[in-house]
């Protein structure tokens, strides 16, 4: 059995989860035309438990300067903070990948400065589903232009801030595997089964985002694609550049 779950492979499902998600999509068939509108009177943690531990294949879509990609792989993906974002900043200028004066901005404009951190404070973000990728309406293609996400440049959530940091590094997606057993540590909406059963049902391009308020170590970190990676470029709506 693969030692990672792929919500696109269910060759790599646990056969405690192929068997749930059969049973539940039996039930649900023809309920609805969305995945997320599935109503499932059932547990959440059913499906996390069937994991039986073993990680659960995720993406951040980011961008990244050359520089950071070898501390992810080293050191992996650590939950935000006022140290990181000042880092981040720090580092960026130091290295030449940004001017004193966009630095100053981004230094004065992010989450922190403004004391708007609710909801993505100590979290790693991250999502699963091909839906994140190849559906426009989704969220990954904002983070994918701005380097530094919401945290730095504002985003969907200040748009007065939005396009600061447009075009500053090269746009990337960290893979990586997740747990999913200690429900304590994470969040998942609209939910795995949801996503799973989407998939089973063959309905819409299903897709969930997960907050884990835990780093994810570089053990974990299983790749990052950037353009020119045949798993990034099967995506034809991934930004290039």
């Amino acid at each position: 059995m693969p030692e990672h779950i792929d919500v696109h492979d269910p060759g790599t499902w646990p056969n405690a989860l192929v068997q749930l998600v059969d049973q539940r999509a039996a039930e649900l068939d023809g309920s609805t035309d969305y995945a997320a509108d599935l109503t499932l009177g059932f547990e959440e943690h059913e499906f996390c438990a069937a994991t039986e531990g073993r990680g659960l294949r995720v993406y951040q879509c980011t961008r990244l300067m050359d520089f950071e990609l070898d501390g992810i792989r080293n050191d992996g993906l650590r939950t935000l903070s006022g140290d990181l974002v000042a880092e981040r900043i720090h580092r960026a200028e130091d290295q030449g990948e940004m001017s004193s004066e966009l630095a100053t901005a981004a230094r004065a404009q992010n989450v922190f400065a403004i004391s708007s951190t609710e909801g993505r404070l100590d979290r790693v973000c991250a999502g699963f589903g091909y839906g994140i990728f190849d559906e426009a309406h989704n969220g990954c293609h904002g983070f994918m232009k701005a380097w530094g996400g919401e945290a730095i440049d504002g985003g969907p959530i200040d748009p007065k801030r939005h396009n600061l940091t447009n075009g500053v590094g090269k746009p990337a997606i960290v893979v990586a595997s997740v747990p999913v057993v200690d429900k304590d540590r994470f969040n998942i909406y609209p939910g795995l089964s949801n996503v799973l059963i989407g998939l089973r049902l063959g309905i819409e391009r299903p897709s969930a985002e997960i907050h884990l308020t835990m780093p994810i170590p570089g053990k974990n970190v299983l790749d990052i694609l950037q353009p020119g990676h045949p798993e990034y470029d099967r995506h034809p709506h991934l930004p290039n550049s």
